[in-house]
């Protein structure tokens, strides 16, 4: 793989892995297969600054805040920082599963983009319950 501009690259490659898992601005992004082989490859190092940020939260209980809260901040972190991104694939599979009761029915759920009632409830039992001993 080459850097050349335009081309996708390894610069190409790190932008759409940081603009897909993070919020962090990218800018724009020629695809191709040589920018998403990157992406790919480069991905653990796009998501470190949520690492950083969330590995901070977890030293909160030091400064007195409860453990609790810190766990609570932690998945608050990681959700914003990652566009809930594994949050709503959870809602979307659990919509499909709970909701789409012929195959069709299923497709058409997982096509539609919108969160339904199964996977709203799941989606946040989910994140409410997980911080929880």
């Amino acid at each position: 793989m080459t850097d050349v501009p335009g081309r996708g690259g390894w610069s190409d490659g790190l932008r759409l892995a940081v603009g897909t898992l993070t919020v962090i601005p990218s800018g724009p992004v020629e695809v191709s297969p040589a920018s998403a082989r990157a992406a790919m490859l480069l991905a653990p190092a796009a998501t470190l600054p949520l690492a950083v940020a969330a590995g901070g939260a977890t030293a909160t209980p030091s400064l007195g805040v409860p453990p609790s809260i810190a766990a609570v901040l932690v998945l608050v972190v990681l959700a914003v920082g990652s566009r809930a991104l594994h949050l709503d694939g959870l809602a979307d599979t659990v919509d499909a599963l709970g909701g789409g009761w012929t195959r069709e029915r299923a497709l058409t759920i997982l096509r539609s983009g919108t969160s339904a009632r199964w996977g709203s409830s799941r989606s946040s039992s989910c994140s409410c319950c997980r911080p929880l001993p």
